[in-house]
C-alpha cells in the first residue's frame, strides 16, 4: 500500500484506478498531512466503486507553489460515514 497520495500536473488525466486508495482512516491522515504542508483542499467527493461493489471517498488537493494537484481515496467498507476532518481542518467544512 502506497504511503503517499498521487501527484499531477494541474490539467493532466488519471484514471481512478491509478489512484491511491486506502481504508478511510489512513485516507485521512494522508490528507491531513498534506494540508499541514501547504495543500489545500480543492474537491471532497464520494464515489461508487465500478460494480456498484461500495463507495469511495475521493480528495483533490492543491499545491499551489509547485503547481501540482494530489489524489487520494479512501475505502468507506460498507459505511456511509467518516472521521470528520474538520476538527484538525476547518478547511474541510465546506466540502
Amino acid at each position: 500500500m502506497s504511503r503517499a497520495l498521487m501527484p499531477l500536473a494541474n490539467g493532466a488525466a488519471a484514471r481512478l484506478e491509478e489512484v491511491p486508495a486506502w481504508p478511510v482512516r489512513f485516507f485521512r491522515d494522508r490528507v491531513l498531512e498534506a494540508a499541514f504542508e501547504g495543500a489545500r483542499l480543492v474537491a471532497l467527493l464520494p464515489l461508487a466503486r465500478p460494480g456498484g461493489n461500495g463507495i469511495e471517498l475521493m480528495a483533490v488537493l492543491a499545491q499551489d507553489h509547485l503547481g501540482t494537484l494530489l489524489l487520494g481515496a479512501g475505502d468507506l467498507e460498507g459505511s456511509s460515514a467518516y472521521p470528520a476532518l474538520t476538527p484538525e481542518w476547518p478547511q474541510a467544512q465546506a466540502f
